[in-house]
């Protein structure tokens, strides 16, 4: 789903998606944050754009070679 939502943002023009992950999101799947990695975000420090509760903050720059 995560590479459906990567290409459509991709084709429609958007150059960034991000997202809030939760300590609820890491706990419940240890692994969460290295299958974002390896679908080619960053994992940083979450920051005031993300939801009270996040641990971290997944960011991806779009251009045409992040076609998953």
């Amino acid at each position: 789903m995560m590479r459906a939502v990567i290409s459509e943002a991709n084709a429609a023009g958007i150059r960034e998606v991000w997202g809030s992950v939760t300590p609820h999101d890491i706990d419940r799947t240890p692994h969460l944050l290295d299958k974002y990695r390896n679908l080619g975000f960053t994992v940083i420090d979450a920051d005031r754009e993300c939801i009270r509760s996040a641990a971290k903050k997944i960011v991806m720059k779009l251009d045409e070679g992040n076609l998953i």
